[in-house]
């Protein structure tokens, strides 16, 4: 078809590297989502979970974190993440897409992991605000 392509010839690598590497700089934000994902699950969904492990900690320990752990853990995210900011500013890009031009596969995927922590915490979370003011504002601008 006549459309754009999202994922172009000889960036297939650089996309699943990127998205890789975003959601291991990532993955401790998860622990600061279990509680608000908590209240809208079922109470078989709440009972498949206890028995599961997250990040080397179970499911009743992760809801019984408190707020200065999940404060703690958004610094470390933030820490975590920096180093991405600086891939864009060491190539001299001020956009926010990896390719400065347009948008490509690992924006979209980048993009669909903020909508899905934006829907769980809500616009007016804590959590979301914090997220959206990183790097000047880079994710916020990705995502509109």
């Amino acid at each position: 078809p006549d459309m754009p392509k999202v994922v172009t010839k000889g960036t297939e690598v650089l996309s699943l590297a990127y998205v890789n590497m975003f959601c291991v700089k990532f993955a401790l934000l998860y622990l600061c989502l279990f509680r608000p994902v908590e209240e809208i699950l079922t109470p078989r969904s709440i009972e498949y979970l206890s028995g599961r492990s997250f990040f080397g900690k179970t499911w009743s320990d992760i809801m019984m974190l408190t707020k200065q752990d999940e404060e703690e853990t958004l610094k470390k995210v933030k820490e975590e993440q920096a180093g991405i900011d600086g891939w864009f500013k060491s190539a001299g890009q001020e956009g926010s897409f990896v390719v400065e031009e347009k948008p490509m596969f690992a924006d979209f995927a980048v993009t669909s992991m903020f909508t899905s922590i934006r829907t769980v915490v809500g616009v007016e979370s804590k959590v979301w605000k914090e997220i959206v003011g990183w790097q000047g504002g880079r994710w916020e601008r990705l995502i509109e």
